[in-house]
């Protein structure tokens, strides 16, 4: 079942910011990523569609501690990127840099939900944030090397990047967490939605007092919703597309054992 969370026991301690209040008015500011290898050495089958290999961003709080002030919770979120899928030939010849990690910076500077700053998000003002790139092209549920009729060879392991991903994170200090938040966007958000049983249970068996839950951002498929195109001159319905990625997507991608049952379970739920 999904993991639930009560945070309330929380919230008054992550409100005692340990940046000093008098000097200056709330401000919010990008948190800076710096590019991590995987530090596991289970991290052979942790590669893009195109074999490279997979990694994880990081982003630590630059937090000054008043003296005598209460510590504030350790939160990590854990965040997956997202960027649709491919099931055939023809959808993964069009993937492009989504299929691979070469050309990746070594540092990024993002804001919105990673942002820092007394005007932040609540609990990840001065969080731990891990950016997980897209590059499986499988919603994270992938567990399959692909061998296309024309020889070229196509890596499905989202599920083997998901779990160098926690791997490094434990060894990076995760394993004294207070809270673990594992979500992600569009395709990212469906894997987290299908893994977060799964990635609960990893944070637990470390850290059995670490809270964990999932937090999912646009994670849902609308049947036949028409959208503007891309040049705005129609309506394009994607109801085809959508359908067609569900039904011959866990086909190519040899869905993990570990992932399989709990997406059964979600699939006739949402037939039901």
């Amino acid at each position: 079942q999904m993991s639930r969370l009560d945070i309330s026991g929380l919230t008054a301690a992550a409100a005692l910011l340990t940046i000093p209040l008098a000097s200056a008015q709330p401000s919010v500011y990008e948190a800076t990523f710096d590019l991590r290898p995987f530090l596991t050495t289970r991290s052979e089958f942790a590669v893009c569609n195109d074999g490279s290999a997979a990694a994880v961003y990081l982003s630590r709080p630059a937090v000054e501690v008043e003296a005598g002030a209460k510590p504030t919770p350790s939160v990590w979120h854990i965040f997956l990127e997202g960027g649709s899928a491919c099931w055939d030939e023809q959808s993964c010849a069009e993937r492009g840099e989504l299929a691979s990690s070469s050309g990746k910076p070594l540092e990024l500077r993002m804001g919105g939900i990673f942002s820092r700053g007394l005007g932040a998000t609540p609990h990840l003002a001065n969080a731990v944030h891990a950016f997980v790139p897209y590059c499986s092209s499988d919603s994270w549920v992938g567990n399959r090397t692909v061998l296309w009729q024309d020889g070229r060879r196509l890596h499905f392991r989202g599920a083997a990047i998901l779990h160098a991903v926690l791997e490094t994170l434990f060894h990076e200090g995760m394993t004294g967490a207070d809270l673990v938040l594992f979500g992600g966007c569009s395709a990212g958000g469906r894997g987290a939605f299908y893994n977060v049983d799964g990635v609960c249970s990893m944070v637990k068996s470390r850290s059995s007092s670490a809270k964990c839950a999932g937090v999912f951002d646009a994670a849902w498929w609308l049947d036949g919703v028409q959208a503007p195109g891309v040049d705005g001159s129609g309506l394009v319905e994607w109801e085809s597309t959508l359908r067609e990625m569900a039904a011959k997507g866990p086909l190519e991608w040899g869905i993990a054992p570990a992932i399989s049952e709990p997406l059964g379970r979600c699939r006739r739920f949402a037939s039901a």
